[in-house]
């Protein structure tokens, strides 16, 4: 008897905890992406098969605003339907992890790693990183914030910025890796939150140069005129072109 006790603990434990849940629908959000920005120029940047196929969603959009002072904002949004999405590593391919493998570096710019940005009139939690580019010489300032199931999803408070040249670029994305699964992972066992529902992932950064408050100002004023949000549902980003 105590192993059937231990048995259908193991079984129905994780069950009942995600069926219990209690879930306001009206409180969901999901952003609004715009494709056209009135006085900013927009380059499009497709997205190569390969990662396409990883992402598994042909709902991207990917490329760089260049605004009226000729400043760039590289752009990058993507979303996965409840009828077609996958598990979580789909929105597992954050800066941390695709930066990192692409040769950059984080570095403490004496950024928060989390800010809140106004967007429509409410307050919204991003991620915020910085990275030196291959080689030093670029740097960029970067915010990201994942949806699942119309909710923010918090990243993993184990983070760590790292030191140019003393670890491998395949040892920071392995770590990078294993970091951004489990804090996935454990975030969505503690709000009880179901991986395969709507998701959505939107990225935007700006080089950065002297204080980076001033490169998170710029991203505040951009974020106000490409991204809006609505009610948690679907059909707010074309496909991808290109």
């Amino acid at each position: 008897m105590a192993l059937m006790a231990v048995f259908a603990a193991v079984v129905l434990g994780p069950w009942v905890w995600f069926a219990t849940a209690t879930d306001d629908p009206g409180s969901r959000m999901a952003f609004g992406v715009r494709t056209t920005i009135a006085g900013w120029d927009f380059l499009n940047e497709p997205v190569p098969p390969a990662a396409q196929e990883t992402l598994a969603t042909t709902n991207l959009f990917n490329g760089r605003f260049r605004g009226p002072d000729a400043r760039m904002v590289t752009v990058f949004a993507a979303e996965w339907h409840t009828g077609s999405s996958r598990s979580m590593s789909v929105v597992q391919h954050t800066p941390d992890i695709c930066w990192v493998g692409a040769g950059w570096v984080p570095v403490d710019a004496g950024q928060s790693d989390e800010v809140a940005l106004e967007i429509g009139g409410k307050s919204v939690d991003f991620q915020c990183r910085a990275f030196a580019g291959p080689g030093g010489g670029q740097r960029e300032l970067v915010v990201w914030c994942t949806l699942v199931g119309g909710r923010i999803l918090p990243e993993s408070e184990r983070w760590q910025r790292e030191g140019s040249g003393r670890v491998g670029r395949r040892e920071r994305f392995e770590a990078a890796y294993r970091r951004v699964a489990m804090g996935h992972f454990l975030s969505n066992v503690r709000l009880r939150r179901l991986g395969t529902g709507d998701k959505q992932f939107v990225r935007f950064s700006v080089p950065l140069r002297g204080n980076w408050s001033d490169s998170l100002a710029e991203l505040q004023r951009f974020a106000s005129l490409w991204l809006s949000l609505e009610a948690s549902g679907g059909g707010r980003m074309p496909p991808a072109s290109g």
